[in-house]
């Protein structure tokens, strides 16, 4: 056994109360790996952040009439007050808005773009005149092409659960008004540079599942998508890219690595070396 782990668990989203089913089937199998690994000796952390970013957040903001900030402050602290009542005990909750992680997701974008697997393209996306701002993700409601729900997110339909390739009669979700298309820049991950070393992790490793392996080869082997990473909203962390201060990173780009920040700063600030101890876990 490892004489060293760090434990995670997935991010709960800066909007809305934890339940019993997040706390069974999410954070209370996390909080017995630990204390069982502490039990064994093995220095062992449980790390853990709120999601900060992301339209469905900065939505909810405006409609409440507050800062973005004020919003996710809010409910990272309610959340750690959950947790504590639920006795969860994380060595460190932290938060992906932290200038910790800000500056490391900045950090891992400028090594991937220098190593070639960062582009840049023109996509079309819908504009609303009215609102003077693009729409992503959530800020357009419309019909499901699939199974004609209404009034469900162009990025999800929560009926029936598919993401539609375009909503039908999309309509923004502040003003209520019908967008239009209009071309903007945007920075993409090219995926499929990393569709070799994916498939040889897949198959020599003996840990995983059989037919969740199985799943992601089939979906390696037809071909894997280069994928957006940034979004043009106010609230994110920014693209440091000279030019792109209205351009933000696509929350499921960023969070992940709060993982990895918020580690390393619980590990520093108590005397051990982060990146070290990440590493060796």
């Amino acid at each position: 056994m490892n004489s060293k782990a760090i434990i995670t668990s997935a991010l709960p989203y800066a909007n809305g109360e934890i339940h019993l089913g997040h706390v069974a089937s999410t954070y209370l199998p996390a909080d017995v790996t630990t204390r069982f690994l502490k039990q064994k000796g093995v220095e062992a952390y449980y790390i853990c952040a709120s999601d900060d970013f992301g339209t469905p957040i900065l939505i909810q903001s405006e409609k409440e009439g507050k800062t973005p900030e004020e919003y996710v402050e809010y409910w990272n602290k309610r959340d750690a007050e959950d947790f504590a009542a639920f006795n969860i005990e994380f060595d460190f909750f932290y938060r992906t808005s932290s200038p910790e992680n800000k500056e490391f997701v900045q950090y891992v974008f400028k090594k991937l773009e220098n190593a070639g697997h960062i582009y840049e393209n023109d996509i079309i996306q819908f504009y609303c005149n009215n609102d003077k701002k693009f729409l992503p993700d959530r800020y357009v409601i419309g019909i499901c092409p699939y199974c004609k729900s209404e009034e469900q997110y162009s990025d999800l339909c929560e009926k029936c659960g598919r993401v539609p390739e375009e909503i039908e009669n999309p309509h923004c979700s502040i003003c209520g008004q019908p967008p239009v298309k209009e071309k903007t820049s945007h920075y993409f991950f090219k995926l499929k540079n990393f569709s070799e070393k994916l498939s040889q992790y897949l198959e020599e490793n003996q840990n995983l599942q059989k037919d969740v392996k199985k799943y992601v080869q089939n979906w390696i082997k037809e071909g894997l998508t280069d994928w957006d990473i940034t979004r043009d909203i106010s609230w994110g962390i920014p693209v440091p890219i000279d030019g792109m201060n209205d351009k933000v990173f696509y929350g499921w780009f960023d969070n992940h690595l709060a993982y990895i920040s918020s580690a390393v700063k619980f590990l520093n600030d108590n005397g051990k070396d982060g990146k070290k101890f990440w590493n060796e876990s």
